[in-house]
Protein backbone atom coordinates (compact mmCIF):
# COMPACT_ATOMS: atom_id res chain seq x y z
CA UNK A 1 0.00 0.00 0.00
CA UNK A 2 2.65 2.61 0.82
CA UNK A 3 4.26 1.89 -2.74
CA UNK A 4 1.31 2.12 -4.05
CA UNK A 5 0.34 5.41 -2.46
CA UNK A 6 3.56 7.24 -3.04
CA UNK A 7 3.59 5.96 -7.07
CA UNK A 8 -0.20 7.40 -7.21
CA UNK A 9 -0.87 3.97 -8.72
CA UNK A 10 -3.43 3.12 -5.20
CA UNK A 11 -6.38 4.85 -7.09
CA UNK A 12 -6.62 2.38 -9.94
CA UNK A 13 -7.18 -0.55 -7.31
CA UNK A 14 -11.03 -1.33 -7.88
CA UNK A 15 -10.86 -4.89 -6.67
CA UNK A 16 -12.35 -5.91 -3.33
CA UNK A 17 -11.05 -9.41 -3.40
CA UNK A 18 -7.44 -7.88 -4.46
CA UNK A 19 -7.49 -6.04 -1.22
CA UNK A 20 -8.90 -8.77 0.59
CA UNK A 21 -5.93 -10.54 -0.54
CA UNK A 22 -2.77 -8.64 0.17
CA UNK A 23 -0.53 -9.34 2.58
CA UNK A 24 1.18 -7.00 5.15
CA UNK A 25 4.83 -7.93 4.35
CA UNK A 26 6.85 -5.66 5.96
CA UNK A 27 4.84 -6.45 9.69
CA UNK A 28 5.09 -10.06 8.85
CA UNK A 29 8.14 -9.71 6.70
CA UNK A 30 6.80 -12.34 3.77
CA UNK A 31 8.87 -9.95 1.46
CA UNK A 32 9.16 -11.05 -1.81
CA UNK A 33 11.31 -9.33 -4.36
CA UNK A 34 9.83 -6.62 -5.49
CA UNK A 35 10.34 -5.23 -8.97
CA UNK A 36 8.76 -1.73 -10.71
CA UNK A 37 5.39 -3.18 -10.73
CA UNK A 38 5.08 -4.95 -7.27
CA UNK A 39 3.48 -3.26 -4.10
CA UNK A 40 5.60 -3.11 -0.94
CA UNK A 41 3.16 -3.06 2.17
CA UNK A 42 3.81 -1.52 5.61
CA UNK A 43 2.16 -1.39 8.86
CA UNK A 44 -0.25 0.80 9.31
CA UNK A 45 1.78 4.08 10.97
CA UNK A 46 -1.19 6.73 11.98
CA UNK A 47 -0.56 9.87 9.89
CA UNK A 48 3.11 9.13 8.84
CA UNK A 49 1.21 6.57 6.51
CA UNK A 50 0.83 9.27 4.05
CA UNK A 51 3.88 8.75 1.95
CA UNK A 52 3.27 11.34 -0.57
CA UNK A 53 3.53 13.50 2.66
CA UNK A 54 6.64 12.29 3.81
CA UNK A 55 9.74 15.02 4.38
CA UNK A 56 13.01 14.92 4.74
CA UNK A 57 15.82 16.86 4.33
CA UNK A 58 17.36 17.94 1.04
CA UNK A 59 20.93 18.36 0.44
CA UNK A 60 22.79 19.33 -2.94
CA UNK A 61 25.15 16.89 -4.13
CA UNK A 62 28.07 18.62 -5.87
CA UNK A 63 29.28 16.57 -8.56
CA UNK A 64 32.65 15.46 -9.23
CA UNK A 65 34.12 16.18 -12.69
CA UNK A 66 36.99 13.30 -11.69
CA UNK A 67 36.81 10.23 -14.45
CA UNK A 68 39.65 8.88 -12.21
CA UNK A 69 37.82 8.52 -9.20
CA UNK A 70 34.49 7.27 -10.98
CA UNK A 71 35.82 3.80 -11.68
CA UNK A 72 35.65 3.57 -7.26
CA UNK A 73 32.14 3.75 -7.74
CA UNK A 74 30.52 0.44 -6.06
CA UNK A 75 28.63 -1.86 -8.54
CA UNK A 76 25.91 -2.48 -6.21
CA UNK A 77 24.80 -2.35 -2.59
CA UNK A 78 23.89 -4.45 0.31
CA UNK A 79 22.38 -2.36 2.63
CA UNK A 80 20.73 -4.20 5.28
CA UNK A 81 19.67 -5.78 7.39
CA UNK A 82 22.08 -6.95 10.17
CA UNK A 83 22.44 -10.10 11.09
CA UNK A 84 19.76 -10.71 8.34
CA UNK A 85 22.33 -12.80 6.34
CA UNK A 86 23.96 -10.25 4.08
CA UNK A 87 27.17 -11.77 5.16
CA UNK A 88 25.96 -14.93 3.35
CA UNK A 89 24.59 -13.26 -0.06
CA UNK A 90 28.25 -11.43 -0.08
CA UNK A 91 29.84 -14.52 0.03
CA UNK A 92 27.74 -15.81 -2.66
CA UNK A 93 28.81 -13.24 -4.91
CA UNK A 94 32.45 -13.18 -3.80
CA UNK A 95 32.27 -16.40 -5.97
CA UNK A 96 31.42 -14.71 -9.40
CA UNK A 97 34.45 -14.19 -11.41
CA UNK A 98 33.71 -10.83 -12.34
CA UNK A 99 33.32 -9.60 -8.32
CA UNK A 100 35.85 -7.73 -6.20
CA UNK A 101 36.79 -9.64 -3.01
CA UNK A 102 38.24 -7.97 -0.32
CA UNK A 103 39.70 -8.88 3.16
CA UNK A 104 37.30 -6.71 5.16
CA UNK A 105 33.16 -6.14 5.32
CA UNK A 106 31.65 -3.21 5.61
CA UNK A 107 32.73 -0.13 4.09
CA UNK A 108 30.92 2.24 6.29
CA UNK A 109 31.55 4.74 3.91
CA UNK A 110 28.13 6.69 3.30
CA UNK A 111 27.50 6.51 7.35
CA UNK A 112 30.72 6.78 9.76
CA UNK A 113 33.79 7.40 7.52
CA UNK A 114 31.70 10.28 5.41
CA UNK A 115 30.25 11.70 8.84
CA UNK A 116 33.80 11.98 10.29
CA UNK A 117 35.56 13.14 6.50
CA UNK A 118 33.11 16.09 5.70
CA UNK A 119 33.59 19.84 6.02
CA UNK A 120 31.19 20.60 9.20
CA UNK A 121 30.63 24.34 7.72
CA UNK A 122 28.93 23.04 4.11
CA UNK A 123 26.43 20.38 5.69
CA UNK A 124 23.94 21.00 3.22
CA UNK A 125 25.95 19.79 0.27
CA UNK A 126 27.11 16.06 0.06
CA UNK A 127 30.54 15.86 -1.88
CA UNK A 128 30.47 13.33 -4.65
CA UNK A 129 34.26 13.45 -4.79
CA UNK A 130 34.89 13.08 -1.12
CA UNK A 131 32.21 9.99 -1.48
CA UNK A 132 34.64 8.20 -4.42
CA UNK A 133 37.51 9.28 -2.52
CA UNK A 134 36.50 7.62 0.79
CA UNK A 135 35.66 4.36 -1.47
CA UNK A 136 39.29 4.25 -3.03
CA UNK A 137 40.76 4.68 0.74
CA UNK A 138 38.15 1.13 1.86
CA UNK A 139 39.47 -0.07 -1.52
CA UNK A 140 43.43 -0.15 -0.16
CA UNK A 141 42.44 -0.39 3.22
CA UNK A 142 40.49 -3.61 2.36
CA UNK A 143 43.09 -5.59 0.35
CA UNK A 144 40.23 -4.74 -3.12
CA UNK A 145 42.03 -2.08 -4.89
CA UNK A 146 43.95 -3.85 -7.24
CA UNK A 147 40.64 -6.11 -8.32
CA UNK A 148 38.76 -2.74 -8.71
CA UNK A 149 41.37 -1.04 -10.64
CA UNK A 150 41.40 -4.14 -13.28
CA UNK A 151 37.95 -3.54 -13.46
CA UNK A 152 36.25 -6.21 -11.51
CA UNK A 153 33.43 -4.65 -10.00
CA UNK A 154 33.05 -4.02 -5.69
CA UNK A 155 29.55 -4.83 -3.67
CA UNK A 156 29.66 -2.49 -0.99
CA UNK A 157 28.30 -4.83 1.82
CA UNK A 158 27.18 -2.32 4.72
CA UNK A 159 23.98 -3.32 6.65
CA UNK A 160 23.62 -0.15 8.90
CA UNK A 161 22.69 1.50 5.62
CA UNK A 162 19.30 0.40 5.83
CA UNK A 163 18.96 1.67 9.69
CA UNK A 164 20.95 5.16 8.93
CA UNK A 165 17.93 6.29 6.43
CA UNK A 166 17.53 9.72 7.76
CA UNK A 167 21.11 10.41 5.37
CA UNK A 168 22.54 7.63 3.68
CA UNK A 169 20.06 7.74 0.76
CA UNK A 170 20.86 10.88 -0.17
CA UNK A 171 24.64 10.39 0.01
CA UNK A 172 24.28 6.90 -1.89
CA UNK A 173 22.23 8.59 -4.54
CA UNK A 174 25.36 11.53 -4.89
CA UNK A 175 27.79 8.73 -5.31
CA UNK A 176 26.18 6.92 -7.20
CA UNK A 177 23.17 8.49 -9.08
CA UNK A 178 21.88 4.82 -10.81
CA UNK A 179 22.90 2.15 -8.14
CA UNK A 180 21.55 -0.86 -7.43
CA UNK A 181 20.42 -2.07 -4.23
CA UNK A 182 20.03 -4.99 -1.94
CA UNK A 183 17.99 -5.79 1.03
CA UNK A 184 17.45 -8.92 3.01
CA UNK A 185 15.03 -8.73 5.60
CA UNK A 186 14.59 -10.92 8.55
CA UNK A 187 11.91 -11.82 11.38
CA UNK A 188 12.44 -8.39 14.09
CA UNK A 189 12.45 -10.89 16.93
CA UNK A 190 14.95 -13.58 15.38
CA UNK A 191 17.10 -10.95 14.39
CA UNK A 192 17.07 -8.87 17.93
CA UNK A 193 18.35 -12.29 18.99
CA UNK A 194 20.90 -13.09 16.75
CA UNK A 195 22.29 -9.19 17.58
CA UNK A 196 22.19 -10.23 21.24
CA UNK A 197 24.25 -12.92 20.64
CA UNK A 198 26.77 -11.44 18.58
CA UNK A 199 27.27 -8.63 21.14
CA UNK A 200 27.99 -11.08 24.04
CA UNK A 201 30.13 -13.12 22.16
CA UNK A 202 32.16 -9.86 21.38
CA UNK A 203 32.07 -9.16 24.85
CA UNK A 204 33.13 -12.38 25.84
CA UNK A 205 35.85 -12.06 23.71
CA UNK A 206 37.34 -9.03 25.23
CA UNK A 207 35.90 -6.12 23.48
CA UNK A 208 34.77 -3.42 25.18
CA UNK A 209 34.77 0.20 23.76
CA UNK A 210 31.91 2.41 23.72
CA UNK A 211 29.93 0.61 20.80
CA UNK A 212 29.51 -2.34 22.61
CA UNK A 213 28.39 -0.96 25.70
CA UNK A 214 26.66 2.53 25.53
CA UNK A 215 23.22 1.18 24.35
CA UNK A 216 22.86 -1.22 27.01
CA UNK A 217 21.96 -2.12 30.50
CA UNK A 218 25.31 -2.25 30.75
CA UNK A 219 28.00 -4.69 32.74
CA UNK A 220 26.62 -5.87 35.72
CA UNK A 221 29.62 -7.18 38.24
CA UNK A 222 31.61 -8.13 34.93
CA UNK A 223 28.46 -9.91 33.30
CA UNK A 224 27.20 -8.57 29.90
CA UNK A 225 23.32 -7.98 30.70
CA UNK A 226 20.96 -10.32 29.28
CA UNK A 227 18.77 -10.09 26.99
CA UNK A 228 15.44 -9.74 29.13
CA UNK A 229 17.34 -6.78 30.39
CA UNK A 230 18.50 -5.15 27.86
CA UNK A 231 15.48 -4.69 25.35
CA UNK A 232 13.25 -3.11 27.60
CA UNK A 233 15.94 -0.45 27.94
CA UNK A 234 16.14 0.09 24.54
CA UNK A 235 12.09 -0.08 24.44
CA UNK A 236 11.88 2.21 26.86
CA UNK A 237 14.59 4.74 25.35
CA UNK A 238 12.91 4.66 21.98
CA UNK A 239 9.42 4.61 23.63
CA UNK A 240 10.63 8.90 24.97
CA UNK A 241 11.14 9.49 21.18
CA UNK A 242 7.95 9.01 20.18
CA UNK A 243 8.86 6.55 17.52
CA UNK A 244 6.73 3.37 18.74
CA UNK A 245 3.61 5.10 18.99
CA UNK A 246 2.66 5.57 15.38
CA UNK A 247 1.25 8.43 15.33
CA UNK A 248 3.87 10.54 14.68
CA UNK A 249 3.32 13.05 10.61
CA UNK A 250 6.73 12.01 8.33
CA UNK A 251 8.46 15.21 9.31
CA UNK A 252 8.45 14.18 12.92
CA UNK A 253 9.20 10.82 12.29
CA UNK A 254 12.16 11.44 10.41
CA UNK A 255 13.30 13.97 12.79
CA UNK A 256 12.74 11.89 15.41
CA UNK A 257 14.72 8.65 13.79
CA UNK A 258 17.11 10.65 13.08
CA UNK A 259 17.59 11.39 16.76
CA UNK A 260 17.31 8.21 17.78
CA UNK A 261 20.02 6.90 15.14
CA UNK A 262 22.48 5.92 18.55
CA UNK A 263 20.09 3.72 19.92
CA UNK A 264 21.13 0.89 17.48
CA UNK A 265 20.44 -2.35 18.84
CA UNK A 266 17.75 -4.56 19.19
CA UNK A 267 14.43 -3.07 18.56
CA UNK A 268 15.06 -0.25 15.86
CA UNK A 269 16.90 -2.34 13.37
CA UNK A 270 13.96 -4.18 13.21
CA UNK A 271 11.77 -1.42 12.15
CA UNK A 272 11.42 -2.10 8.51
CA UNK A 273 8.65 0.01 8.03
CA UNK A 274 10.31 3.34 9.17
CA UNK A 275 13.73 2.24 7.31
CA UNK A 276 11.88 1.49 3.77
CA UNK A 277 9.83 4.16 3.85
CA UNK A 278 11.94 7.02 4.03
CA UNK A 279 14.86 5.27 1.74
CA UNK A 280 11.56 4.41 -0.85
CA UNK A 281 10.58 8.92 -0.28
CA UNK A 282 14.10 9.82 -1.68
CA UNK A 283 14.43 6.72 -3.95
CA UNK A 284 10.69 7.93 -5.43
CA UNK A 285 11.72 11.97 -5.85
CA UNK A 286 15.32 10.83 -7.51
CA UNK A 287 13.79 8.27 -10.23
CA UNK A 288 9.92 8.68 -10.23
CA UNK A 289 7.11 6.58 -8.76
CA UNK A 290 7.27 4.50 -12.18
CA UNK A 291 11.08 3.46 -11.89
CA UNK A 292 12.36 3.43 -8.20
CA UNK A 293 11.45 0.10 -7.50
CA UNK A 294 13.72 -0.67 -10.59
CA UNK A 295 16.56 0.12 -8.46
CA UNK A 296 16.06 -2.08 -4.98
CA UNK A 297 15.78 -5.39 -4.87
CA UNK A 298 13.89 -6.39 -1.29
CA UNK A 299 13.89 -10.02 -0.09
CA UNK A 300 12.84 -12.34 2.35
CA UNK A 301 16.34 -13.88 4.72
CA UNK A 302 13.82 -17.09 5.89
CA UNK A 303 12.92 -18.13 2.31
CA UNK A 304 16.17 -17.62 1.24
CA UNK A 305 17.21 -19.86 3.36
CA UNK A 306 15.35 -22.52 1.70
CA UNK A 307 16.10 -21.94 -1.88
CA UNK A 308 19.93 -20.51 -2.21
CA UNK A 309 20.49 -20.42 -5.91
CA UNK A 310 17.11 -19.30 -6.43
CA UNK A 311 18.18 -16.31 -4.48
CA UNK A 312 21.42 -16.42 -6.27
CA UNK A 313 19.65 -16.27 -9.74
CA UNK A 314 17.37 -13.29 -8.76
CA UNK A 315 20.17 -11.19 -7.60
CA UNK A 316 22.26 -12.07 -10.72
CA UNK A 317 19.34 -10.97 -12.98
CA UNK A 318 18.60 -7.72 -10.72
CA UNK A 319 22.56 -6.84 -11.44
CA UNK A 320 22.57 -7.54 -14.47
Amino acid sequence: QAYLEMTGKADEEEDPSAKMEAVPAVASLRVPAMKADDALVALPHGRAMDPLDTQYDKYECVPCHNATLARYRPHAYIIGVQKGGTSALRNYLNDHPDVAVGKKEESQVLNMRYSKARDREDAGRIDQCRILQLYQEWYQESGSIDAVERGLKYIDKTPRYLVASHMVPQRLLCGDPDPKLLVVLRNPVDRAYSAYNMYKQTFDMGRRDDYLLNHSVGVKNGMFPSFEDDVPLEKSRLAETGLLDFTMTPAEEYEAWAEASSIHRYIMPGLHHIQLRQWLAVLRDHFGPDKMMDHILIMESEADRENKQGMYDRVLDFLD
